[in-house]
């Protein structure tokens, strides 16, 4: 039997097991200096290992979120997400990044505009609370890209509305952004061929002209010397 591995900290635990590794968000989100195991597994797991997520959160801080999605998007592992509760606000972002996602039927998601505040000299405040803004504004419409309409991006952003979903209309909304990566691999796909094929034909045409060149300097070469001869 392998032997199992706890990792624990501030504000999740991570059970490994060999390849298999368990991450448990139970928790708000809090500092990123509270994740550094969780923020090690994602930068350093390989294509042969499988992380799940077991998400029932109420959310928490962007800067923590915002790395965690950075980490998520460039983990070599397969990432199977688990919505065992709630996840809300910052944890509703967490399972966009997944690559598999199972909902318990006593789930459900709820997505907000952010909310927080800042503080220091007049226009400093002005200046922080635009850059929060826009930032947000940035990672909102990556992660929700195909989960959500872009009207219903737009009245969080600019209206604070609030979206709750019930585990069937999550499962219809992920079948949706499964469907659009699926499309997106085959365009990628296609463009590849056709590249492939342009880049054939370049070869194809360099090694052409090459072979011209060079016998086109034998033939220069062979005159030289029968001029010479004679």
């Amino acid at each position: 039997m392998a032997q199992q591995q706890l990792l624990v900290t501030n504000n999740e635990f991570v059970f490994s097991s060999g390849n298999e590794h368990r991450v448990y968000l139970t928790k708000p989100i809090t500092a990123p200096s509270h994740y550094t195991e969780l923020f090690e597994l994602l930068a350093s797991a390989t294509e042969q290992e499988t992380i799940h997520f077991f998400i029932n959160t109420p959310g928490g801080r962007v800067d923590t979120t915002s790395q965690l999605c950075t980490l998520l998007e460039n983990c070599e592992a397969e990432l199977i997400g688990h919505l065992v509760g709630v996840a809300a606000s910052a944890g509703s972002v967490i399972p966009m990044f997944m690559d598999a996602l199972s909902v318990s039927p006593y789930a459900y998601m709820m997505i907000h505009n952010y909310s927080g505040g800042t503080y220091g000299k007049g226009d400093d405040i002005v200046l922080s609370a635009q850059n929060t803004k826009q930032w947000v504004e940035t990672l909102y419409r990556s992660c929700y890209e195909h989960f959500l309409t872009k009207d219903e991006l737009e009245n969080i952003i600019f209206k604070n509305q609030d979206i709750y979903l019930s585990p069937q209309q999550i499962e219809e909304r992920w079948e949706n952004v499964l469907r659009k990566r699926e499309e997106a691999m085959e365009a990628f796909a296609t463009e590849m061929t056709a590249a492939q094929r342009e880049e054939v034909k370049n070869l194809v045409r360099d090694e052409i002209i090459a072979e011209y060149r060079a016998q086109s300097a034998a033939a220069r070469k062979q005159k030289k010397q029968l001029q010479t001869a004679q």
